[in-house]
């Protein structure tokens, strides 16, 4: 059959732009069922849990017990670790709204049907590999529930039996039960999350979820710790963050974008206080492992940079070999093509449901990343790492990254991560003036204003 690619473009373009007004009729439906559903289940669920803890926490809190073992498999629960998702997509609702606007069938009909012949054929089909990654992101992002909702795991009463004897002597072992007991009463009156109550019970241990399972690391001090003081924090009326110390540090403000937030006022940007930028080069396709520029970093970079905004730049990596982490790593650096930036080179790894890292082990991971990071300190920049808990402890091996520089991405206002990293990213969903939707917002830790 001859490709008729005038034809074909129509024909795609009215089969989305008729699934896209059949989803916003089902959207606006199920909204309102949707609410109705979450407010009844919601307050079912906090009775039932404020009933359960009130019954089980008291009996088991004056045993004794252990958790040395790292892993606890609970199969049943949510994956608890959404407050800490970051990256590229989460939170954005651009993204979403791109993402909603092709469904997995439309993507392999379209590449069934699309016949490579020129430059307009392979833009086709790197927008429909962006499409499939994001699709895979926002399942994954689904499938994770906002950290401070994480239910108690099922056997929490023998996690803190065990724990209990361990902690003689520490700060949780010097507290009585009924002390305990009320610290996690007033953490879920104050809304803090089921999750966050259960941290205050393990003091000298970083608690980390991932699809059920509760993972514990005792806090070491073969790693560099960071100094931060949550005292220091101050919630602006925006939600915005400001971070000011007792010295007179006042940490930097920034942002990071990709072409998801379209086009950007950085005049407004900078006029709202933003000091820092990290831009998107670029990504590795989910589907075919291609890689994808950003068309909106070398823009992005020039207007935002005109305005004195310092910027940095990000690679959303699916790397699976060495090989292709550094020609992750050449790409950013061919779009700098020499330029000197303020800020580093940033290799992003983030665990996307069904991604072609999922199943790489922790050294290979490791490897792969400290190949990006070899070759872009070759190239005369600075790296960085970003990630969430789940990747600085379960996907890297922390002492082999040592001295490499980090970006944490934990949506709770308090520094419970405790070893060094430079930049925080606290929101993915900031507002700011300039930009439409929903933004990232970070601060710089380290750098003086």
């Amino acid at each position: 059959m001859t490709f008729n690619e005038d034809e074909f473009y129509d024909e795609q373009e009215e089969l989305l732009e008729r699934r896209r007004q059949l989803r916003r009729k089902k959207r606006q439906r199920a909204g309102i069922i949707r609410t109705a559903l979450v407010f009844v289940f919601g307050l079912a669920a906090g009775a039932v849990l404020m009933v359960a803890l009130a019954r089980y926490l008291p009996s088991v809190l004056q045993k004794s017990p252990v958790p040395t073992a790292e892993a606890s498999s609970k199969p049943e629960t949510a994956m608890g670790q959404a407050g800490e998702a970051a990256g590229d997509m989460t939170g954005d609702a651009a993204a979403e709204d791109e993402a909603s606007r092709l469904t997995g069938e439309e993507i392999e009909q379209i590449r069934d049907n699309t016949e490579v012949k020129g430059e307009k054929e392979k833009a086709l089909l790197g927008a429909v590999d962006d499409a499939e990654m994001i699709i895979r992101f926002a399942q994954s992002s689904k499938e994770k529930t906002k950290e401070n909702d994480e239910p108690l795991p099922e056997n929490v009463d023998e996690i803190i039996e065990e724990k209990l004897p361990e902690t003689e002597g520490s700060e949780s072992g010097r507290k009585s039960s009924d002390q305990l007991i009320e610290d996690v009463k007033q953490a879920l009156i104050r809304g803090d999350g089921t999750m966050n109550a259960l941290r205050r019970l393990f003091v000298d241990q970083i608690i980390v979820t991932r699809e059920g399972d509760f993972f514990f690391f005792p806090i070491t001090d073969e790693l560099a710790h960071n100094s931060y003081r949550s005292e220091s924090l101050r919630e602006n009326s925006d939600g915005s963050l400001d971070y000011l110390d007792e010295e007179g540090f006042s940490a930097k403000k920034g942002v990071d974008v990709s072409r998801y937030q379209g086009e950007i006022d950085w005049e407004k940007v900078k006029g709202s206080g933003i000091d820092f930028a990290f831009l998107r080069a670029g990504f590795r396709g989910y589907g075919s492992g291609a890689l994808q520029e950003d068309e909106t970093f070398v823009p992005n970079a020039l207007a935002a940079s005109a305005q004195g905004i310092e910027i940095g730049a990000y690679f959303f990596s699916q790397a699976v070999t060495e090989d292709e982490a550094r020609e992750e790593a050449d790409l950013v650096i061919g779009l700098l093509d020499g330029q000197k930036i303020a800020y580093p080179i940033v290799y992003d790894v983030e665990r996307v449901s069904g991604g072609r890292m999922s199943s790489l082990s922790q050294e290979k991971m490791t490897d792969i990343c400290l190949a990006f990071c070899n070759r872009i300190s070759e190239a005369g920049y600075t790296p960085m790492i970003y990630g969430n808990m789940e990747t600085f402890l379960l996907m890297l091996d922390m002492k082999r990254i040592e001295g490499i520089e980090k970006w944490l991405a934990f949506y709770n206002n308090d520094f419970y991560f405790p070893y060094d990293y430079s930049i925080w990213q606290y929101s993915a969903s900031g507002s700011v003036e300039g930009i439409e939707g929903k933004v990232d917002l970070n601060l710089d830790l380290k750098r003086q204003m």
